[in-house]
């Protein structure tokens, strides 16, 4: 090992720590004396940014094992226990940017989006007895012309759900679970739920079916197209572990569409108080309806702000633009452009998602 810092030291051949970890390491230090943790290393760092304390008489020893309790601090810190009685800390300082490659598989991910068709209680829905089979065809179809034209992962919403309810009725939900059910041979990729706009309805359709994912409108108070709309996101946090969905990961949209931030705050400070109180897996940064462009201005200020959190371009990426969002964003949400001429009402047209994954694919090599 070698010394880089104050009490630091890290693994030779190893990436450097970045300035926010060893800055919270700095800050930690002197507090974690009282746990009699004493010498600071990083024997794992290839495989990201996990950082650890071990006490002297057991330097070299494994970390992992039962009994590990969170300490909080400045930021989340993870004390071990091991099976040989030796102590490790972990500080994560942002690791949420390794989970995109392990739920997703790959960094710079993009997130396709499923969108069904009026369910039964939607007003755009024809009652008749195989109108929800129906339903199913359609999404079977737009599932695997997703699937074989390489996206990584799929995110089933009630898209045409039309005008949307922030109260969900339980039908909608009923047939989402359906839908999913029905396809669950089908999904041969990583897959997410959105039940626009209900953030605990899409927890419970993720802890139903099985979804690694789920993105909302988890904070914030907006005018929209729908009413004023409260948020509770204490409440909702609390549901997801109350209903054994805590590995779910959270997408958090914070620039909904149709809707504006009533308070007079910045997307800056927005972004920056979302990530402090809430610990979200990800932010997503939209545009004004689907399939309007993201604000690349607005997108690199969410992101100059929270370097270390999942940030996705969340509407409006298209062939022209992606090699320009990824530069900035960790992840891209794509629905509208997947679609016959680029339309929001058509179905989802395999050759098109092919040309975008393959520019995506050789931008991740080469950009």
């Amino acid at each position: 090992m070698t010394n880089v810092g104050k009490g630091i030291k890290y693994t030779p051949g190893a990436d450097r720590l970045r300035e926010p970890e060893q800055e919270a390491a700095e800050r930690l230090q002197e507090s974690l004396q009282i746990l009699g943790l004493k010498e600071f290393c990083a024997p794992d760092w290839h495989k990201g940014p996990s950082l650890c304390w071990t006490t002297p008489k057991e330097k070299g020893a494994k970390s992992g094992g039962a009994g590990c309790f969170l300490v909080l601090t400045i930021i989340p810190v993870m004390v071990c226990f091991n099976k040989d009685g030796s102590k490790s800390l972990g500080v994560t300082g942002g690791t949420n940017m390794s989970w995109l490659k392990d739920v997703i598989g790959t960094e710079k991910a993009v997130i396709a989006m499923c969108h069904l068709m009026p369910m039964p209680g939607d007003p755009g829905f024809k009652n008749g007895s195989d109108h929800m089979d129906q339903v199913i065809t359609w999404a079977r179809k737009d599932l695997l012309a997703l699937q074989e034209g390489g996206v990584d992962a799929v995110m089933f919403s009630n898209e045409f759900s039309l005008p949307y309810l922030t109260d969900v009725e339980t039908v909608t939900v009923a047939c989402m679970a359906r839908i999913i059910g029905e396809l669950k041979d089908d999904i041969k990729i990583p897959f997410g739920v959105n039940v626009l706009w209900d953030a605990k309805k899409s927890l419970d359709l993720a802890a139903a079916t099985g979804a690694k994912f789920v993105r909302e409108i988890f904070t914030g108070v907006y005018a929209s197209d729908f009413g004023i709309w409260d948020t509770n996101v204490g409440q909702t946090i609390r549901h997801q572990h109350k209903i054994g969905a805590e590995d779910v990961k959270l997408l958090f949209n914070i620039l909904p569409e149709a809707a504006r931030y009533l308070a007079e705050r910045d997307i800056e400070s927005i972004a920056k108080s979302t990530v402090f109180n809430n610990r979200p897996d990800a932010l997503c940064v939209s545009g004004l309806t689907a399939g309007a462009m993201t604000d690349t201005q607005i997108l690199k200020k969410v992101k100059d702000v929270v370097p270390d959190t999942v940030v996705f371009a969340n509407t409006g990426v298209r062939y022209e633009n992606v090699e320009q969002q990824l530069s900035i964003a960790d992840g891209a949400v794509v629905g509208t452009t997947f679609k016959y001429d680029g339309t929001f009402e058509n179905h989802v047209d395999q050759e098109r998602v092919k040309q975008f994954m393959d520019k995506v694919k050789n931008f991740r090599q080469n950009g």
